[in-house]
């Protein structure tokens, strides 16, 4: 847990809440919740972790004040030490760290240290149907890559491909169904798909020109690379990958392991 004292009291702007959760039952997000779980009787390193909430923080930067009271902070800091922070944010951090010597922990960005994108786990629960679907992917064309995969599978038989608003139960349905879930990147280079095909049994293709955290994934840069070996796969470790990496407890030990 975080120590409140005098320092972390005059620091507030630094842990702006997430206010609009992506997923929709994301909450509390990974950082919001590390943060308020953080022990560190397990940071067994020099370092010391940071008490930020960089991917909000990194939404208000722009605010001039919020921009100057962030550049004093990190002037501020005691550049004989070693320091640490945890990034969500698609595009990493986007603040000034003013030379300090800061290890970051990065998710949904390229990191010191690559950790998986990861959310609340969905609270639908479904019985095993025999998997009918081959492949699925449900969302919007944010990329390229999503672009070239629709127009080349949407009427493929065994497929359902979908970029219409759907509600978070039907998606993970399908998802359920599937015995292949595509999880190519968006604007962000991964996709919380991953995490949420595993949680649900699926093989998650995570399709990219860049790849972050790939444990438990088919890692491939086209469709056609992945039809060219995708029996190399199987259902049965799924739920394995979903324990093993993808949990919040699970992504927390990373984190001090590698502080």
């Amino acid at each position: 847990m975080i120590t409140i004292t005098q320092e972390t009291i005059d620091t507030e702007f630094l842990r702006p809440r997430e206010s609009r959760f992506y997923p929709q039952d994301n909450s509390p997000c990974f950082e919001e919740w590390f943060l308020d779980n953080y022990d560190p009787s397990q940071n067994k390193s020099d370092r010391i972790f940071l008490p930020i909430l960089t991917t909000e923080l990194n939404k208000l930067i722009r605010n001039r004040r919020t921009g100057r009271k962030v550049d004093e902070y990190f002037q501020n800091l005691d550049k004989k030490k070693k320091y640490a922070i945890l990034c969500q944010h698609d595009d990493g951090v986007l603040f000034n760290m003013h030379g300090a010597d800061v290890k970051v922990f990065g998710m949904g960005c390229k990191g010191d240290v690559q950790l998986p994108l990861v959310c609340q786990p969905h609270k639908y629960e479904f019985k095993e149907c025999g998997r009918p679907i081959f492949a699925s992917f449900i969302g919007a064309i944010t990329h390229p890559i999503r672009e070239r995969m629709v127009k080349e599978l949407k009427d493929k038989d065994g497929y359902f491909i979908s970029t219409e608003r759907t509600s978070l139960e039907s998606y993970c349905k399908i998802m359920s169904m599937s015995k292949f879930a595509l999880c190519p990147r968006g604007y962000g280079k991964t996709s919380f798909r991953i995490q949420e095909a595993l949680q649900y049994g699926a093989i998650p293709v995570y399709i990219s020109d860049e790849f972050l955290f790939d444990k438990g994934c088919h890692c491939v840069k086209s469709y056609d690379e992945f039809l060219n070996d995708k029996h190399i796969y199987s259902n049965d470790v799924s739920y394995h990958y979903f324990n093993r990496f993808y949990t919040y407890s699970a992504v927390a030990k990373m984190i001090y392991e590698n502080l």
